[in-house]
């Protein structure tokens, strides 16, 4: 189908990896974008989850992650792709970096209170969406000096599976 459309004159798909420098960059430039440490800390953990989990980040709960001096384990549960509805915990191990997932989650859960149901919340308690996600990506990115164009919430996806391989 995609051959079809690109012989007939489709659009071409000019989305690009997010990259580690990338990333870092727009960690950067949030610190730009927020003076609020709280908001700060909720849009840096999203980005670093978004990228190192490459899983779908809105609607994560609060019980399906556990954090450690070393890891942070994310719950998967069954899914439309998972043939097998194999339930399993994922790690991610800390890095020494600014995307660090780990160090992202553990400052993002210093600000918050105890006892919130979905992880990631502003500070009145109302849940992040795809809407305010991909607002504060587009404007992230322009301060790093990118092409919000180019950038998407896909580029979380494709940018580490384009760096693993």
């Amino acid at each position: 189908m995609k051959r079809w459309a690109r012989r007939m004159g489709g659009s071409r798909d000019v989305r690009e990896p997010l990259t580690r420098d990338r990333l870092e960059a727009l960690v950067i430039a949030l610190q730009h974008v927020y003076r609020d440490v709280f908001e700060l800390y909720l849009f840096k953990a999203a980005f670093c989850i978004a990228y190192h989990r490459t899983l779908q980040i809105i609607g994560l709960q609060m019980d399906q992650v556990k954090v450690s001096q070393s890891v942070v384990l994310w719950f998967i549960g069954s899914s439309k792709t998972d043939q097998m509805s194999k339930e399993s915990w994922v790690s991610l191990k800390a890095t020494r970096d600014l995307t660090c997932p780990l160090k992202a989650v553990q400052e993002y859960l210093s600000t918050t209170p105890e006892g919130q149901m979905p992880l990631l919340v502003h500070q009145d308690g109302s849940s992040l969406t795809i809407f305010q996600l991909r607002a504060i990506l587009k404007i992230a990115v322009l301060q790093a000096g990118f092409s919000n164009f180019r950038i998407t919430r896909h580029s979380f996806r494709i940018g580490p599976a384009t760096e693993a391989g």
